[in-house]
């Protein structure tokens, strides 16, 4: 009784050479990926930063517009 051996076509593994330039791909990848996601936390900030401020802005000038018009209805209304 013979013993028969089979050849399995496996794939044939990577070099180390590709496997480093895989890693360096990966790694160009995430720092891309990693890049975009500040640059547009960056942008988000900055837009909030903005609109906090206008709001701020407008609700400091609403005020001041009310006591003028508080202040200019009590004069009429005195020397009325």
């Amino acid at each position: 009784m013979a013993i028969q051996t089979k050849r399995f076509s496996w794939l044939r593994s990577p070099t180390g050479w590709q496997q480093f330039q895989g890693w360096q791909e990966k790694r160009r990848a995430m720092r891309e990926s990693f890049d975009n996601a500040r640059s547009m936390a960056t942008s988000g900030f900055g837009e909030a930063w903005t609109s906090q401020i206008d709001g701020t802005a407008n609700l400091a000038g609403q005020a001041a517009l009310d006591r003028i018009q508080a202040a200019a209805k009590a004069k009429f209304d005195k020397s009325a």
